[in-house]
């Protein structure tokens, strides 16, 4: 009996999954899905290394490649050289800009809520700098070194996404630790990304540098899903923390004369027990607030090796079907480009032990590709 019932199983499964592949090809087709791959701090890698993870994702026969320029201005070139295998790898490129050190004053560039409690819940100890407190101009200096070296290198960036998990606290040291933000909490958060944003698109959209690149807002932890437990440390509905840009303190920071952004970033990691219910509650919630005007690029998701199989017996690569099932069966007419977090750590990645690809690598690419089989 517990022979047939596995059959059975296996049997529901296989008919479940082409019905998936068929719904995404269905969509991949008529829209078209582009994907992308995230790797984070490239450039700490030997030389070697960096050809190596580039090469790699570039062989995926995905489209896209997302790092994060978070470094002082000595390390500009290094970044640089990161962008350079990107293209020719083929690979277009979204580039996260996220604050350093270097942008800020004295005893601003110093976090306050450092410590063991910070690394406890973010992983590093050196805590999180405060956005209402960075110094613009320093912050244009240090994002115009980079666009100017790329430019000297004949080199281009496709997207920009201006900011990491602001409603996070392990990204913006605006957000209160271990407890619920205020409504003060929100407008200085607010207000520290509106500057933010502001001096960033001002600095790519001149027409010395990127002009044509795509401005994307930063993607939203969506912490306050379930996961921030047991105290919080995040900014409650991040959506319509975006959406609150349209018109604060009478500017609209998302479209004005000098510049418009052109989608919104999600973070969106399911349940893998129920993803495609997931997925739609958050991609609801999120278009409440923000309306259709602009597509939604998840500029991350994924899920941990370990949470596979799932109670269901389900594998990873049948997750990432069912995730791009659930986009194509959502109302938006357009999406950005979806990037999975991430391609080669031990928990998270797309490797085995051996450095081989595993199979929800290939469901990446067949949807991608709008592929069935």
């Amino acid at each position: 009996m517990a022979s047939n019932r596995r059959r059975f199983r296996f049997g529901l499964l296989c008919v479940t999954s082409a019905v998936l592949l068929s719904i995404v090809a269905s969509y991949a087709q008529s829209h078209g899905f582009e994907v992308g791959l995230c790797r984070s701090n490239t450039i700490w890698e030997p030389k070697a290394k960096q050809a190596a993870i580039i090469a790699g994702i570039g062989a995926t026969g995905l489209h896209w490649f997302r790092d994060a320029f978070a470094y002082p201005p000595e390390r500009t070139q290094d970044f640089v050289d990161v962008v350079r295998m990107a293209k020719q790898a083929e690979l277009k490129m979204l580039v996260v800009v996220i604050q350093d050190a270097s942008d800020y004053d004295g005893s601003t560039a110093k976090a306050d809520n450092a410590g063991w409690l910070f690394k406890q819940r973010c992983g590093w100890d050196g805590g999180s700098l405060k956005l209402s407190l960075i110094d613009t101009a320093k912050f244009k200096v240090r994002l115009r070194g980079l666009l100017s070296a790329l430019k000297a290198a004949n080199l281009t960036v496709d997207a920009f996404e201006i900011g990491n998990e602001v409603d996070w606290v392990c990204f913006n040291g605006d957000v209160p630790f271990a407890r619920p933000a205020t409504q003060h909490d929100v407008a200085v958060a607010a207000r520290g990304y509106a500057r933010f944003l502001q001096a960033a698109a001002e600095v790519i959209r001149d027409a010395r540098f990127f002009p044509e690149a795509k401005i994307i807002t930063f993607g939203m932890a969506h912490a306050d899903e379930g996961w921030d437990l047991p105290l919080p440390h995040h900014l409650p509905n991040p959506a319509a923390f975006v959406a609150s840009l349209r018109d604060l303190d009478g500017v609209n920071y998302l479209s004005n004369a000098r510049y418009h952004v052109d989608g919104y970033g999600l973070h969106i990691y399911p349940d893998p027990n129920d993803i495609k219910a997931s997925v739609a509650a958050t991609l609801k919630r999120d278009s409440a607030a923000l309306g259709s005007d602009l597509p939604f690029w998840i500029t991350e998701f994924g899920w941990r090796k370990g949470q596979f199989p799932t109670s269901n017996g389900e594998s990873r690569a049948q997750a990432v079907e069912q995730f791009f099932a659930a986009l194509a069966e959502d109302r938006r007419d357009k999406f950005g480009p979806a990037f999975y977090y991430d391609y080669d750590s031990a928990d998270w990645g797309l490797l085995d032990a051996h450095g081989k690809l595993l199979p929800e690598a290939k469901a990446l690419t067949r949807a991608a590709n709008g592929r069935r089989e």
